[in-house]
This record gives structure tokens, sequence and C-alpha cells, in this order.
């Protein structure tokens, strides 16, 4: 009966790295409160969590809206995640500039829980991905699943 939804976290747990966020976490507050800090933290943990059950809910039937299959969902990502990979080796710069208003406003932006903490470190996307497939309708034993069923 707890099968599956033990499954669900164990694997929702690795994907997401949360201790791998505390280091990026302790950087990007370097010199804050802890007022501060929590309340990014918390910020961060409910925005994760808004988009990773919006995803969870309607992710799957979006992308069959969409016309797009999971198996293609997956290839496309592979693909994405390659070609950011050959960036990475190849220390290429990604292409994208910003100007120095942009930098400005980077550096006055004291607002971290959304971007990039809520936004792709925690709801990344791995997280994202995995939530069509293990949804509560899908996953968790219900009338509906076999016992064979797995994410």
């Amino acid at each position: 009966m707890f099968e599956q939804p033990l499954k669900f976290l164990v694997v929702f747990f690795v994907v997401v790295e949360p201790i791998s966020l505390i280091p990026l976490f302790s950087g990007l507050t370097t010199g804050a409160t802890a007022h501060y800090r929590r309340r990014m933290a918390l910020k961060a943990v409910i925005i994760a969590a808004a988009i990773l059950v919006l995803f969870a809910l309607g992710g799957a039937s979006f992308l069959e809206l969409m016309g797009i299959s999971l198996q293609a969902f997956r290839i496309f990502g592979g693909m994405l995640l390659f070609l950011l990979s050959l960036e990475m080796v190849f220390a290429r710069e990604s292409g994208t500039r910003t100007s120095s208003i942009e930098a400005a406003e980077s550096k006055r932006r004291a607002d971290i829980s959304v971007f990039p903490l809520a936004f792709p470190f925690i709801a990344g996307p791995g997280a994202r991905r995995r939530m069509p497939r293990c949804s509560p309708a899908t996953c968790w034993p219900c009338s509906s699943c076999s016992p064979s069923h797995s994410c």
C-alpha cells in the first residue's frame, strides 16, 4: 500500500537533491539576516511546490493537448541537456548577452526565492519531468492501477 508513494518520494528526493542546494542557498544569501534567509527559503519552497503540483495535475494533459508524447518530451529533454553539456565541455558562451541595464537590475534585485531557487533549482527540469508521469492519479494505488504498474 505504501510502496508507490514511498518510491515516488525517494525518486523525487534524488531528482531534486535538496542537500546539494544547501551550498547554493548559502552562497546566494551570504551576509543576509536570518529573517531574510528564512523568508526566502519558505517562499522558494512554496513556489516550487505550486509549480510541481501544477505540473502533476495538468502536465500530462497539457502535453497531450499540444500533441507532444511523453517519449518525444524525454527525447527533447535529453537533446537539450546534451547541447548544454557540450557548451560546458567546450567552455563556450551560451550566446545570451546581458546589457548594462540588466546587470544593474540583477545587482539591485534582492528576492532570490523565485529565480534561481524555486525555478530552476528546486522545481527543475528533472522534477517537472517526473511530475506528469507520477501524479497521485497515475502512480499511487487506486482502482485503475494494476500491481505491475510502475512509474
